[in-house]
């Protein structure tokens, strides 16, 4: 039985753990992709053992990957480990299709299946990867101080689901040396992943940073930039208001208006986004982006007062997206306006709050194009 009483994961210790294992697979081989994901699990759980197992489709394991603290109290080799119809506990969420917990091991239970010399089991957590049908890996930890619980189950789903895609993406880079496509790809899988966290944290506004993306790429894309441009504005839109996990969520589901201190408060959203994605060393500046999506063509902006030119291109995007977004949608404290009060925002704000060429390709979208909002 998995115990409910577990304290709120950290999002920040999960978006982390996810930045970081994408940030160094591109240096690892693939044995070392899986032991760094069980790592993390391992951290990220407060457990004391963590590995990381393929399966093959014939049943067997193609690849063993344990934890240095599991291998400490181990008496076995990793390397010489059995296969899938004799394994024993970890193998259950193989044989079930889905996690599996132990909270209550006795000396019987944990060394069923398990050879002479495998690690002390008391608790136990894995977690499949499933495709098509089948389970392809397993991430899996154990013997944490404290019961397992729901959320430990979901932060290990997130991390074993990315750790798989790093690991397939690394098996064909291993064969065919195609390095950046991995990062990049993979990089998108993580900012979906963080995008799915921020909406969990405020489920109000859930949606609004894919509307804002989608807005955002129509408008590079009217303004004749180039796919890389395009795809920069597109991914740093999915995260701009990652630093609202930091906010208190009594400020951001406030029935009412905000007072100013509570406007300050919420302000600083954009600053701890940028120390949040500036852990990850992308080939573009995605936190600096995000650090300058409320800064304003005039300088009026926050939270450096930065101008024209000094504010990034795809910062100056995103501003306009997030504000047409913002005042046609609801919020706690009004309702939606008319989309029509948003465009003559922007109409007004061309040239003093908005850079020009970014807002008269956005209200060319919508009044001549027919642009609505997904």
């Amino acid at each position: 039985m998995l115990d409910p009483a577990v304290p709120a994961p950290d999002r920040y210790a999960l978006i982390s753990a996810l930045l970081i294992l994408h940030e160094e697979a591109p240096g690892l081989d693939e044995f070392n992709v899986g032991l760094r994901a069980a790592e993390l699990a391992e951290e990220l759980t407060d457990s004391r053992a963590g590995y990381l197992h393929v399966v093959e489709e014939g049943g067997g394991i193609r690849l063993a990957a344990w934890t240095g603290r599991t291998l400490a109290r181990c008496g076995i080799q990793s390397e010489s480990h059995y296969s899938l119809d004799r394994a024993g506990i970890w193998a259950d969420c193989v044989r079930r299709g889905e996690p599996v917990v132990h909270n209550e091991l006795s000396a019987e239970d944990y060394r069923r299946g398990l050879p002479e010399g495998h690690t002390p089991l008391t608790r136990h957590l894995a977690v499949p990867v499933m495709e098509q049908g089948r389970p392809v890996m397993v991430l899996g930890v154990g013997n944490k101080p404290t019961p397992y619980g729901e959320r430990d189950v979901e932060e290990v789903r997130l991390l074993a689901e990315s750790a798989w895609g790093l690991l397939r993406r690394k098996a064909h880079e291993e064969r065919e040396a195609r390095h950046l496509q991995f990062l990049e790809e993979n990089m998108v899988a993580t900012i979906e992943v963080v995008n799915t966290i921020v909406s969990m944290r405020d489920p109000y506004t859930a949606g609004h940073e894919r509307r804002v993306s989608h807005l955002a790429h129509a408008i590079a894309a009217e303004m004749g930039l180039g796919e890389e441009i395009q795809d920069r504005v597109r991914v740093a839109a999915l995260v701009h208001d990652v630093g609202k996990l930091a906010l208190p969520a009594e400020v951001l589901s406030k029935p009412s208006r905000l007072t100013p201190m509570e406007m300050e408060i919420v302000r600083t959203h954009s600053r701890q986004g940028a120390q949040i994605l500036g852990k990850s060393n992308f080939s573009w500046p995605l936190a600096d982006i995000v650090l300058q999506h409320h800064e304003r063509y005039d300088g009026s902006g926050y939270p450096d007062g930065l101008r024209g030119d000094g504010i990034l291109l795809e910062a100056r995007i995103i501003a306009v997206a997030d504000v047409v977004e913002a005042m046609s949608s609801q919020r706690p404290h009004r309702p939606p306006r008319p989309l029509a009060a948003a465009l003559e925002e922007i109409e007004a704000g061309a040239g003093t709050r908005y850079d020009p060429r970014v807002a008269q390709a956005c209200l060319k979208l919508f009044r001549e194009q027919g642009y609505a909002l997904p």
